[in-house]
C-alpha cells in the first residue's frame, strides 16, 4: 500500500463517525498525511496527525495540536515541529509532546523505547495499531 492508501483506510476504517473529522493531503514533500481532530462530549478533545516517511520501512511521525488550530486557515502543521506544548499526554525525551504507544517514530528516537520493535512487513498491521491505540486515547 502506498502512503496515500493507509491514510484512507485509516480514515475510513477508525476515524469515522460524528467524534472524528479528517483530512488528508500529500505534503510538499511528497508524503501522505493525516490530520483528526477527535470530539468527545461535543467538544474538541484532541487534534493530531500522522505523516508517513518513507512508509512502509519506517514507522510515522505522529503530531499533537492544540485543538483550536483545525480552524486556523494560516497555521501551517508542519510534522518537522514539535507540535504544540502540552497537546500529547506525554512528552518524548526530546520534548515532543507524543503518546507513549509504539509504531511511531519518536516512541523509539534516541533509544527511549525499544520493545515492539516497527517491522516494514507488518507496517500495514502496525499503524492500524497506532491508530486504534491513539483513538482509544483520545
Amino acid at each position: 500500500m502506498t502512503g496515500s492508501d493507509v491514510t484512507a483506510a485509516l480514515r475510513a476504517n477508525y476515524f469515522v463517525g460524528p467524534e472524528y473529522e479528517t483530512r488528508t493531503s500529500v505534503d510538499a514533500s511528497g508524503f501522505a498525511r493525516i490530520l483528526v481532530l477527535v470530539m468527545r462530549n461535543d467538544r474538541r478533545s484532541r487534534l493530531f496527525g500522522l505523516r508517513l516517511v518513507d512508509y512502509p520501512a519506517s514507522p510515522p511521525t505522529l503530531r499533537f495540536w492544540k485543538p483550536e488550530r483545525w480552524d486556523d486557515d494560516k497555521f501551517d502543521f508542519d510534522f518537522t515541529s514539535n507540535g504544540d506544548p502540552n497537546s500529547g499526554t506525554t512528552n518524548s525525551p526530546q520534548g515532543v509532546p507524543t503518546m507513549c504507544i509504539p509504531y511511531h517514530v519518536d516512541y523509539y528516537r534516541g533509544g527511549w523505547h525499544k520493545d515492539c520493535a516497527w517491522l516494514g512487513a507488518e507496517a500495514d498491521t502496525l499503524i492500524a495499531d497506532l491508530a486504534g491505540n491513539i483513538a482509544r486515547r483520545s
